[in-house]
């Protein structure tokens, strides 16, 4: 089942922020400052193509400390970043988050969408601005604290899983209360980019 991670709201956020804090300056990779396709690696065989957009917010000067600033306390989030969209990365681009929570806008302007005016302004002149991943097979039950220590060796964790034969079964429970240990499980995602997760138990 494919779910949602601590809310769709602050798992925008949390993303938000690790991608700023991530990636908050270009890398020697980044491809040449103009507008047009560019080869996005070698490693891909040429294959994958990305337009690179030159937006008139890339003309923003940076900050002179932190990666953001933040005006403005209004319903709403207008993002201005280097914006990183299917197949096309914006150079001072912009996301607009309207007040339900849903992405109203992606590109060089937003500020003509409806509500954008009165949206929190968060400004990231060498920021980035990626999308949140889906982890595709996640076991959220696992989660849970380490099995007591024992003078038993085992070469792979089905031996104490099943147990295969010749192992014992750690007498310690591995999730002694799934409705605390799942939301730490959940956080673990979030703070590596997953926004929602394919949770098998």
């Amino acid at each position: 089942m494919l779910r949602p991670l601590l809310g769709r709201r602050l798992a925008l956020t949390l993303t938000i922020a690790l991608a700023f804090s991530a990636a908050g300056c270009p890398g020697p990779d980044m491809p040449p400052v103009d507008s047009g396709p560019h080869d996005a690696g070698a490693g891909d065989g040429g294959m994958m193509m990305a337009t690179i957009t030159i937006c008139p917010g890339d003309a923003t000067p940076p900050l002179a400390s932190g990666v953001c600033e933040v005006s403005g306390t209004g319903p709403g989030l207008l993002i201005q970043a280097d914006v990183l969209a299917p197949g096309t990365v914006y150079r001072g681009g912009q996301v607009f988050v309207d007040a339900t929570g849903s992405i109203a806008c992606v590109g060089c302007d937003c500020t003509g969408s409806a509500g954008a005016a009165a949206a929190t302004h968060v400004t990231c002149p060498n920021g980035v601005l990626s999308p949140g991943l889906i982890n595709a097979h996640e076991h959220i039950t696992y989660q849970g604290i380490p099995r007591a220590l024992t003078a038993e060796r085992y070469e792979h964790r089905s031996d104490w899983r099943q147990p295969a034969p010749g192992h014992t079964h750690p007498s310690s429970p591995r999730a002694p209360n799934p409705t605390v240990n799942i939301p730490w499980a959940e956080l673990r995602m979030v703070m590596g980019g997953a926004t929602s997760i394919n949770a098998d138990v």
